[in-house]
């Protein structure tokens, strides 16, 4: 009797262990568990089922109810927002010849505090939303790299603040892309991969002088197996992709023939 009733219990343990990975894995990509998670409840589904042969229908209510139960919460959201913390930290350009003028670098308000709110593209912490303060990272990345291809940069707010520069630079993000990469790692490891779009535009009077697009390569950061605070690594991943593209911004325009031309008097 007692060998019965285990087993009749252990295919439910076995799933429910399963679930209680797979929402780790769902809800918090701190731990590289999906495989586990979805092997566990396909081997505790299989068993029920061959269980099910000497089971009343009745009996298997709770197993259908537990699957139900099971497929609403692995695809539901979360409220629960994860806040990634960004520091960008720009390099030496190593620019010989910075150019001998004052530029201003015209960002408003409403691009400083653009914040990306969303869920990465991925299963792994695919169930609650992130948000990246991009605006903040892109004002401090900007300011600190076109420092060094300018003489000087002057942060601006307003298209009427820029009037008497005779560059003005307008940086702005186009897209953002982030996801959690655990198929690469058998599911027992998990790194991060992000990547971002960049527009800059650089002006003299009505004239546009400059202007490039450029989306950065995906950046990793990782792979983990067990860590608590990767949302640091996250946000260093999504700084890594906006500084390559601001990076390659600016010494490319640095070369640029027609915006060192601005130098002449």
């Amino acid at each position: 009797m007692t060998i019965m009733t285990s087993k009749k219990f252990l295919p439910w343990a076995v799933v429910i262990a399963g679930l209680a990975i797979g929402l780790i894995t769902l809800y918090t990509p701190s731990t590289g568990l999906a495989l586990l998670a979805i092997a566990l409840i396909a081997v505790g589904l299989i068993a029920m089922a061959v269980l099910r042969k000497s089971t009343s229908v009745t009996s298997m209510m709770p197993v259908y109810l537990l699957v139900a139960f099971s497929a609403a919460l692995l695809s539901s959201g979360c409220t629960w927002t994860v806040k990634i913390p960004m520091a960008p930290q720009v390099p030496n350009m190593d620019v010989k010849d910075p150019i001998a003028i004052e530029a201003a670098l015209l960002i408003p308000e409403k691009t400083k505090n653009y914040v990306y709110t969303g869920k990465p593209e991925s299963f792994t912490g695919g169930g609650r939303p992130h948000e990246f303060p991009l605006g903040e990272a892109l004002e401090t990345s900007s300011i600190k790299t076109f420092s060094q291809v300018f003489k000087k940069v002057t942060l601006v707010r307003t298209p009427g603040e820029s009037k008497n520069f005779k560059a003005v630079i307008e940086p702005e993000i186009r897209e953002f892309h982030f996801e959690y990469d655990q198929l690469s790692y058998g599911g027992f490891a998990v790194a991060v991969l992000s990547k971002i779009t960049v527009k800059v535009t650089l002006t003299s009077g009505e004239t546009k002088v400059y202007e490039k697009i450029l989306e950065s390569p995906q950046q990793k950061k990782g792979p983990w197996v067990i860590k608590t605070d990767y949302e640091y690594l996250t946000g260093e991943s999504a700084s890594d992709a906006l500084i390559y593209t601001l990076k390659e911004i600016a010494l490319e325009m640095s070369r640029d023939p027609v915006v060192r031309r601005l130098a002449s008097p």
